[in-house]
């Protein structure tokens, strides 16, 4: 929300008002909040850093899948 605020609509603003460009122009202009968080984020999800489980879903999945193994070996 911070870069809408702070990025999209000034620019956003001043392109329609004040170089009264084309809408296309403007709707350009509204997307660069996307572009901005896109760039932003680009390097956290290179890094890897969103992958942390934060759950122990690991550990029950591998203690059932190991109670299913030693119900097939009996």
């Amino acid at each position: 929300m911070f870069a809408m605020w702070v990025l999209s609509l000034p620019i956003t603003w001043t392109v329609a008002s004040i170089f009264q460009l084309p809408y296309h122009w403007v709707f350009a202009c509204v997307l660069i909040e996307e572009l901005v968080k896109f760039l932003l984020v680009l390097p956290r999800v290179k890094k890897g850093f969103w992958l942390k489980n934060m759950t122990q879903e690991k550990q029950v999945f591998q203690q059932h899948e190991e109670h299913k193994l030693s119900c097939i070996k009996v």
